[in-house]
């Protein structure tokens, strides 16, 4: 063990009672209740700065609703955690006055005044209602992690502005960054606010030397902040479930420790626990990102956090998603979860030097993810061209053109760019990736004619950790047992399936135990594809089964996933056909039995290897069967050639 801040912990010994929750009386916010709403009043857009604590999430629109605003007023979150918990604790303040609508789940009706939304369901309402008409005010809350949604609202919002007068504009962020906001609405009335002051202050350590294991180490500041602290939660920021398993599985026999998992997979009603009260012990909260904004986690007085998180990345035409460094901002942001009670503690697992290295922000998603869905979204709007769209930070041309060529591949735009009537159209229609939204209703078409089949595979594509436990190889284990030879798609279909013949609750947990299943995640992608089968009766898309001919299963998949195709090197290693870099199979396919010579992939994950998730077998001719135009290019290339050889060689 260093001798570091785990040293200083053992020395310290504090012994300060445990505080109860501070008073709303207390919220920094409150002092400038009469300045907000006269700034709201006099302009159209409105920016607000306030650390963490300050109560904006909750209070400003108390405010709007006790002064009187007609309509709704609309409290645009990023994730569901942030839209759910927060209704949850304003609703207590104002009964029945407070809603929210998150994909799948709508809790507001008649007397709902305030309502929180996710930014996906915003843009969903936009399309049926492009002035938002039922809204007096909409409130971009935590704007400062700028996933591409959040983007394509604040666009958005300044073009209704151009229509709607009289409907007003509030941007919240944690930080100090309001003037490229007031910058992009320059053309309407704005102010800025600076809420000053925060309850309590957060003393931040670092390492004196780096670990090399940043999962030991937090196991290893909890310990001794278990054991030398006074009483008070302990928020741990790792990088994804993986992550989050490992670490729960090294606490499972302390008695004085109660381990609790948040991440945006993992179903709401388990990430709503980190809010209960842990009784006669100290509560650990083990998460990603996801607790980075919105979130204030009462009894939280120790942030442990491990300075890196995952992100996606689209490059060579493949979404990637691997661990980074955080910024600045977000190390900010993840101290500012303690020191809500009294006096915080943030334990950074990087030096101080390190730290100072870290870029001051991160990168907005739009500028680093496939562009194609926003451009969909935006078609269905009918905003055509999107190198015009007032982005906060514009995407740059070739990532903009890469995503046309795409759709076009993908027959989701026709040679006109407008949406194609046999497929863009009806893709828009669904809540799920483009990706999978495409395959589904290509199964509907008499050359494949698998759609039942299809609607469990996109189901269960939606969700995350079908498999209860983490461990590869018990994985494969589970997988063999009920898997598919032809790869992991078919399987999550024979899972499904087989989950879904099953009536009786106790029967269905057995079969979970027997094959190490996660049942909620069962239960949501069971209720995702009721969900997608409503749709595609609403759109007239017929549900018909291919009656188990794998092969029609399989080259269905190849309509959405061509550009994710890779071939079998000599040596075992996997070549995709825009890169030259070597990808492997995760322990966790059950192709790792076969590895067969040409595969479709649903996304590369980065950790010591490249690894290529969710996996199925093709051959290679399907590809410039259903795909031409991508692969046009490629017809006389060396993957043509070693496709051939590769053939006469199995």
């Amino acid at each position: 063990m260093d001798e570091d801040y785990l040293e200083d912990l053992r020395l310290e010994k504090d012994s300060d009672p445990y505080i109860t929750g501070p008073d709303k009386r207390s919220l920094p916010i409150l002092r400038y209740k009469l300045h907000i709403l006269y700034l709201v009043e006099n302009n159209n857009v409105v920016v607000i700065s306030g650390e963490t604590g300050s109560g904006k999430s909750t209070q400003i629109p108390r405010f709007l609703y006790e002064a009187g605003w007609n309509r709704q007023i609309c409290v645009v979150e990023s994730r569901r955690i942030g839209a759910v918990s927060l209704a949850a604790r304003l609703s207590v303040e104002i009964p029945r006055a407070v809603g929210y609508r998150i994909r799948f789940d709508d809790k507001t009706n008649s007397e709902t005044r305030i309502v929180y939304v996710t930014d996906g369901v915003l843009l969903k309402e936009i399309q049926k209602d492009p002035l938002l008409q039922d809204y007096s005010v909409v409130i971009l809350d935590d704007v400062h992690e700028r996933t591409a949604n959040i983007d394509l609202l604040l666009g958005l919002c300044k073009k209704i502005l151009l229509k709607r007068s009289d409907l007003k504009i509030i941007i919240t962020s944690a930080t100090l960054d309001a003037e490229s906001f007031l910058s992009h609405f320059s053309d309407f009335s704005t102010q800025a606010l600076s809420i000053e002051g925060k309850l309590f202050p957060v003393d931040v350590y670092y390492l004196k030397e780096p670990c090399s294991n940043y999962i030991e180490k937090s196991i290893e500041t909890v310990q001794a902040i278990s054991q030398t602290q006074a009483p008070g939660d302990i928020l741990v920021f790792l990088t994804g479930q993986e992550d989050i398993s490992i670490f729960q599985s090294q606490f499972h026999l302390h008695k004085n420790l109660e381990v609790l998992p948040l991440y945006s997979s993992l179903p709401i009603e388990d990430q709503m626990k980190v809010f209960q009260p842990s009784i006669g012990k100290r509560k650990v909260i083990a998460a990603t990102n996801i607790a980075e904004t919105a979130l204030t986690i009462e009894g939280v007085l120790y942030v442990i956090d491990c300075c890196f998180c995952k992100m996606k990345y689209y490059k060579n035409g493949i979404e990637w998603l691997s661990v980074y460094p955080i910024s600045k901002s977000q190390a900010i942001q993840r101290a500012g979860r303690a020191g809500r009670l009294r006096p915080g503690k943030c334990y950074r697992l990087c030096t101080e030097n390190n730290y100072n290295s870290l870029s001051d922000s991160c990168l907005p998603e739009i500028l680093r993810v496939d562009l194609s869905q926003p451009i969909i979204y935006l078609k269905t709007l009918g905003i055509h061209n999107m190198p015009n769209f007032p982005f906060i930070n514009p995407p740059n041309k070739t990532s903009i053109v890469e995503a046309f060529e795409l759709l076009h591949s993908l027959n989701v735009i026709d040679e006109s760019g407008l949406l194609s009537q046999d497929v863009g159209k009806m893709i828009s229609e669904f809540p799920i990736n483009m990706k999978l939204a495409v395959m589904l209703v290509k199964s509907c078409g008499e050359n494949f004619r698998c759609s039942q089949e299809m609607l469990s595979i996109v189901s269960m594509m939606s969700v995350q950790n079908i498999f209860s436990t983490r461990t590869p190889e018990a994985i494969v284990a589970s997988k063999v047992k009920i898997g598919a030879k032809e790869g992991d798609h078919v399987t999550m279909l024979n899972i499904l399936e087989s989950f879904y013949r099953i009536n009786n609750f106790n029967d269905r947990k057995r079969f979970c135990i027997e094959f190490k299943l996660n049942m909620r995640a069962l239960q949501r992608a069971a209720r995702i594809k009721d969900q997608l089968k409503k749709i595609m009766q609403k759109l007239k898309l017929r549900t018909i089964s291919c009656e188990c001919d794998v092969e029609s299963i399989l080259r269905c998949l190849v309509t959405g996933l061509f550009m994710n195709a890779a071939q079998r090197e000599p040596n075992g290693i996997y070549k995709t056909l825009k890169s030259n870099d070597d990808y492997h199979l995760h322990p966790s396919s059950v192709l790792n039995l076969v590895k067969p010579p040409w595969i479709v992939f649903t996304e590369v994950l980065q950790t010591d290897k490249m690894y290529l998730l969710d996996s199925s077998e093709i051959d290679a001719d399907w590809l410039f069967e259903l795909a031409p135009n991508y692969f046009e290019d490629l017809r006389n290339t060396k993957i043509h050639i070693q496709h051939k050889k590769l053939k006469g060689n199995t």
